[in-house]
């Protein structure tokens, strides 16, 4: 279950733990972890030990996937353990053992810390040398607690897969994902008014797609829509507050294939893209609403944002830079105790 790539490389060598299909289920195709964090690292020339975790689960079980994992850092002796968390998968004292007796760095990527930091993360980040979050609160709250290695990062895309498509338009708007919490009302009232919305995933009528397929869309979309709320959230506005945000993945594959962004107002994401600019932003379904009628009455500007948007992420937001950045913190010691 192993795969190692790239060996004669000069760089460092890592040894990425995360999931190797999506959601951990074969047949659904590879995960979001493989996809944007090994293959961003194997075609960004790093020599790269794949240790998919949920396979190796499955034929090992998880007690004999505590000693797999010890082995194979005690085999390849990499730089550091990048480990993409989601739930229990590694115990506590096999993380300790291979940073204390192997003396090599580990290091957990958290993704969910906006709504999974009281109940899980904090916890399960104690034996890590390294911790990587993509909430701006949740690092702050990690250093409160006495963490004393801390990264915030963020979401971003392999270009390598994630790139702009020749292709000419064939939806007006579409978007992919879950329909959790609020998004089927969103959908039903943007139909209602007429907006021709194409959807896509699992959950759906029309089904999931594949990756290839869902590259293609992005290309293929004048606006590409983006439902941010975080899966734990159940109404775009209840009791007079508005769902739980995050960002997501989707605000910089949209960019990274070129596509033209229309997202949740988040003022986290103002420090990634420039809204009207580079990205187009909404508050709530109406103005969502105006805002796809104006962008598509308004072919240049929407090419306009589109092409800065795409701009943008290739100069900043690609996820071989997030990596390369964690691991020169984590390789200098920079902030180390």
């Amino acid at each position: 279950m192993l795969g190692v790539q790239n060996q004669s490389s000069a760089r460092p060598l890592i040894l990425y733990a995360g999931l190797g299909s999506d959601y951990g289920r074969p047949g659904l195709g590879l995960g979001y972890d493989t996809v944007h964090f090994y293959y961003s690292l194997v075609g960004g020339g790093y020599p790269v030990v794949h240790f998919p975790y949920d396979r190796v689960r499955a034929d090992l079980g998880h007690e004999r996937m505590q000693s797999a994992l010890r082995l194979a850092c005690m085999l390849f002796r990499p730089s550091i353990l990048f480990h993409a968390i989601l739930d229990d998968e590694f115990r506590a004292e096999t993380i300790r053992a291979i940073s204390s007796e192997l003396g090599i760095p580990t290091v957990a990527f958290f993704s969910d810390d906006h709504w999974r930091f009281d109940d899980f993360s904090r916890f399960a980040a104690r034996p890590y040398d390294w911790i990587c979050t993509t909430s701006a609160d949740a690092a702050r709250r990690y250093e409160e607690l006495g963490f004393a290695n801390v990264i915030r990062s963020q979401w971003g895309a392999n270009h390598f897969f994630f790139r702009p498509m020749s292709c000419g338009y064939e939806y007006d708007v579409s978007f992919i994902g879950q329909p959790h919490g609020c998004r089927r009302e969103v959908v039903r009232r943007l139909r209602g008014r007429g907006v021709r919305i194409a959807v896509r995933g699992r959950g759906w009528e029309e089904g999931r797609i594949g990756l290839s397929e869902m590259i293609r869309m992005f290309s293929a979309s004048r606006i590409n829509l983006n439902l941010s709320n975080a899966s734990v959230s159940e109404s775009l506005e209840k009791d007079g507050e508005r769902p739980l945000l995050q960002i997501k993945g989707r605000d910089f594959e949209v960019p990274a294939c070129g596509g033209f962004l229309l997202t949740q107002e988040n003022p986290e994401l103002n420090e990634y893209f420039e809204p009207g600019k580079e990205i187009a932003v909404y508050r709530d379904t109406d103005d969502l609403l105006e805002k796809i009628e104006y962008y598509l009455a308004h072919d240049e500007e929407r090419e306009r944002v589109r092409k800065a948007g795409y701009e943008r992420f290739l100069k900043e937001h690609t996820m071989l830079s997030r990596l390369e950045a964690i691991f020169s913190r984590v390789l200098s010691g920079e902030g180390a105790e």
